[in-house]
C-alpha cells in the first residue's frame, strides 16, 4: 500500500488489517502468528482479534495453518485478491473523504465534515491533526476555518497527483473520453509538427493534465519570478512547446488563455512522465550541453562497477539525461526526487549493491535534497536491460523511471515461446488487443471493463515481486 494513503488512515484496527494483508501479500509461505505480532507491534490477544476476523469474513482468502511447526496465517488467493481486499478496507477512511472534497474545491467548516461524517468535532479535528501532520511533508498546511490547503501552487499539485495517482483504487482520477483522444492525438500532432518526440507514460501525462485543469478552472494559478522564467526562455524548445500549445490546446476558454507561467509549469512537468526506454528520446534536443554536469559522477559509477562507456554508452546518456530532468523538476520541487515505500523496499531487496554505490556516489558528487530516493531511481534504471507465442501485452503504467524496470521484469516473466508486447504511451483499447491479436493482457492502467477479446489480469500500481512471481508460474504453466 501506498505510504501516503497508510498515513491518511485514522482507525488503528483498519491500519493492523492492511499490515497482515501486506505482509502475506509478499511473501509466497504461510507468516506465523508470531511474526505477524511482532510486525504490528502488539498484544498477542489484539493480533490474535484481528485474524480471526480476516478468517470469519473472509474464509476463502484466509486460513490458519500449521507452518514450521507454528500457527500460521495462509493466503488461498493471488496477490490481486489482497489488493482488492485493501481497498475495499481503506475506501471509507475519513480523511480520503475530506482530500477529495479538498480537490474539488470546497471551503467548509469543520462541522460540515462532522455532519457528512457522523464524526464528533473532536474526533475530526484529531483526524485534522494527521492531515496537517501529512501535508507538512509536502511543504503545506491546513486552515481551520474554513478547511483548506494552504501553499505554494505547485506543491498542491504535487499533493494531489500522488494522492489520486496512488492512494487507493476507488480514489483514482478517472478521464474523461475527451481528455485521453485529446492527448493522444495532440502528442502525435507535435510530433509531426513540431519534432517534440520525448517517450511520455500516456496515462501519466492525463493524470497531470487533470489536475492542471481542475486548479486552474478553480482561479488556482502557478507563479514564477521573472529570473526563473527567463533562464527557460531562451531554449527552443520551450518556444516550440508555447507554439504547439497555442495551436493544439486552444480548445474553450481554460487552454485558450494560459498564462506564460502556466506554460513553463507545464513544459517542466511534463519531463516527469519521460520513459527511459533503449532506442527512444528522452532529453530535449537543447539539453545536451548540461549532461556533462553529471560525466565525473557517471564516470566513476562506471569505474566502480567494471563497465566500459565503449560498451554501455546508451546506459550512460540514459543516465545522465535523466539527471538532468531530474534536476529540471527540483527547480519546481525537490519532491520531484522522491520514491514510494515499496518502490524502496523493491530496490532494496533486489539490488542492495547497486543501490549502496549510488548513495555514495550521488552523496560525494550532488547536492540533491532526497539522495536515497534518487539512488533508487537511479539503481532501477541501472538494473533495466532490455531482454528479449502466444501474444502477452503489458500495459503498465508508474513512474517514468520504473517503466523499463517493470518491462525488463516482464520479459523475464515471458516464456521463449510467447510473443511481448508494450504498450506505455497510447490508449488501451478494443482495436489496439485485435490488431496485436493479444491473448493475454498484464495490466494497472484504467481501462473498459467491456474488454472481452482476451484474458486479462490486473497489476497493482507498484507490482510486487509475488506478483511477478505469481504471473511468471501462471504464463509457464501454459
Amino acid at each position: 500500500m501506498n505510504n501516503l494513503a497508510y498515513k491518511l488512515l485514522v482507525d488503528k484496527s483498519i491500519k493492523r488489517k492492511v499490515d497482515i494483508i501486506q505482509l502475506l501479500s509478499e511473501s509466497t509461505d504461510p507468516i506465523s502468528v508470531e511474526t505477524i505480532r511482532l510486525h504490528c507491534d502488539v498484544t498477542k490477544r489484539t493480533i490474535q482479534k484481528e485474524i480471526n476476523y480476516l478468517i470469519k469474513n473472509y474464509p476463502l482468502i484466509f486460513e490458519l495453518v500449521q507452518y514450521n511447526h507454528q500457527e500460521s496465517l495462509n493466503k488461498k488467493v493471488a496477490v490481486t485478491e489482497l489488493h482488492l481486499l485493501i481497498d475495499s478496507f481503506v475506501s471509507e477512511s475519513p480523511l480520503f473523504f475530506v482530500v477529495e472534497e479538498l480537490y474539488e474545491g470546497k471551503s467548509e467548516l469543520i462541522t460540515y465534515y462532522s455532519d457528512e461524517l457522523y464524526i464528533s468535532e473532536s474526533t475530526i479535528r484529531k483526524h485534522f491533526r494527521r492531515l496537517r501532520s501529512v501535508l507538512q511533508e509536502y511543504n503545506l498546511d491546513l486552515n481551520l476555518n474554513p478547511i483548506e490547503i494552504i501553499g505554494n501552487e505547485i506543491d498542491i499539485r504535487f499533493f494531489f497527483f500522488h494522492y489520486f495517482r496512488f492512494a487507493h483504487k476507488s480514489s483514482a482520477l478517472y478521464y474523461r473520453e475527451d481528455q485521453l483522444s485529446f492527448i493522444y492525438q495532440t502528442i502525435r500532432k507535435l510530433v509531426d509538427t513540431h519534432g517534440f518526440v520525448l517517450n511520455v507514460d500516456y496515462y501519466r501525462v492525463a493524470s497531470w493534465l487533470v489536475i492542471f485543469e481542475k486548479r486552474i478552472s478553480q482561479g488556482h494559478t502557478v507563479h514564477f519570478e521573472e529570473s526563473f522564467h527567463e533562464h527557460f526562455n531562451h531554449k527552443t524548445s520551450y518556444q516550440k512547446f508555447k507554439s504547439a500549445v497555442k495551436v493544439f490546446f486552444s480548445r474553450g476558454e481554460l487552454f485558450s488563455d494560459l498564462s506564460d507561467h502556466e506554460l513553463l509549469f507545464a513544459f517542466i512537468t511534463r519531463l516527469d512522465t519521460v520513459i527511459y526506454e533503449t532506442n527512444k528520446i528522452f532529453l530535449p534536443d537543447d539539453y545536451w550541453n548540461e549532461l556533462s554536469e553529471f560525466d565525473s559522477l557517471i564516470k566513476d559509477f562506471f569505474e566502480l562497477q567494471g563497465l566500459t562507456i565503449s560498451l554501455n554508452g546508451q546506459l550512460k546518456i540514459t543516465l545522465q539525461s535523466f539527471l538532468v530532468n531530474l534536476s529540471i523538476l527540483s527547480q519546481l520541487n525537490p519532491n520531484f526526487q522522491r520514491n514510494s515505500g515499496q518502490l524502496k523496499e523493491i530496490v532494496n531487496t533486489n539490488h542492495l549493491t547497486t543501490l549502496e554505490v549510488w548513495i555514495e556516489l550521488l552523496t560525494m558528487h550532488t547536492n540533491f535534497e532526497h539522495i536515497y530516493d534518487i539512488a533508487v531511481s537511479l539503481t532501477i534504471l541501472t538494473e533495466s536491460k532490455v531482454r528479449v507465442k502466444r501474444n502477452v501485452l503489458f500495459a503498465l503504467t508508474g513512474e517514468p523511471i520504473t517503466i523499463p524496470y517493470y518491462k525488463a521484469q516482464a520479459i523475464k516473466c515471458v516464456p521463449k515461446d510467447m510473443e511481448s508486447h508494450f504498450l506505455f504511451n497510447q490508449p488501451l483499447d478494443s482495436q489496439t488487443l485485435e490488431k496485436l491479436e493479444i491473448d493475454i493482457c498484464i495490466y494497472n492502467v484504467p481501462i473498459n471493463d467491456k474488454f472481452n477479446d482476451c484474458y486479462k489480469i490486473k497489476f497493482s500500481d507498484i507490482p510486487s515481486t509475488t506478483e511477478w512471481d505469481e504471473l511468471q508460474s501462471y504464463l509457464h504453466t501454459l
